[in-house]
């Protein structure tokens, strides 16, 4: 069964949950959060097809049919899960669809507690606005710690995402993906070859120390 939201379909499960995350992004944002009209929910696989053709002509990303990720947008009539979200906000600029933003930050703070993971963060190249349901609030979603480094010209962000055994450290126009054994000697060494030699007072040394200073959350 499918609910209709923004003239999307969505799974029903996939709806109440993805409610209960709108109403929790606009009470830290002030901002509305959408599904994006017309195939942001659920998809028939010659949808999905369409898509993908669209995007080998240059159009916007979609994924091959094919690709099993493709499967988390298309219905589960047609053998997919039904299971992902596009999202955009209320604000007058792509706001959360940019990984590293201040509202893309907040909706990641607080994916898990309705059941969602940042599936699109961790595509290549990455869509911020893809989000998974996979059910089970926060003890089946990944990990995700927000790290904030404020420069002159603003707020910067860097943030760790855990997305089942895969773990990255985000920011603007950066990601990381940790190897296993980067992972285990984290935090100096799994970053310091990319900011570590960073001019001190910049930007990226700050996300850095930053970084050292405060993700102690153990992860085994």
């Amino acid at each position: 069964m499918t609910t209709q939201i923004d003239g999307c379909p969505v799974r029903d499960d996939v709806a109440t949950a993805f409610t209960g995350l709108a109403e929790h992004f606009q009470q830290l944002t002030e901002h509305e959060l959408h599904i994006t009209a017309p195939l942001g929910g659920e998809r028939t696989r010659a949808q999905q097809q369409d898509l993908y053709d669209a995007y080998l002509h240059g159009g916007a990303l979609a994924a091959d049919p094919a690709d099993p990720s493709a499967a988390h947008h298309i219905r589960q009539e047609d053998g997919g899960e039904a299971s992902a979200l596009d999202l955009h906000d209320s604000g007058a600029d792509a706001g959360v669809n940019v990984i590293g933003s201040p509202r893309h930050t907040t909706l990641l703070s607080i994916l898990a507690q309705h059941g969602f993971q940042p599936e699109g963060d961790t595509f290549h190249p990455a869509e911020g606005w893809h989000v998974r349901y996979i059910g089970g609030g926060t003890s089946a979603s990944p990990t995700t710690t927000t790290l904030t480094s404020t420069t002159s010209e603003g707020d910067e962000f860097m943030m760790i995402v855990r997305v089942d055994k895969a773990i990255y450290l985000l920011g603007p126009g950066y990601k990381h993906l940790f190897t296993a054994e980067e992972w285990d000697q984290f935090p100096r060494k799994a970053i310091d070859k990319d900011f570590g030699a960073a001019p001190a007072g910049s930007a990226a040394r700050r996300a850095f120390d930053l970084t050292v200073a405060v993700f102690t959350q153990p992860t085994k």
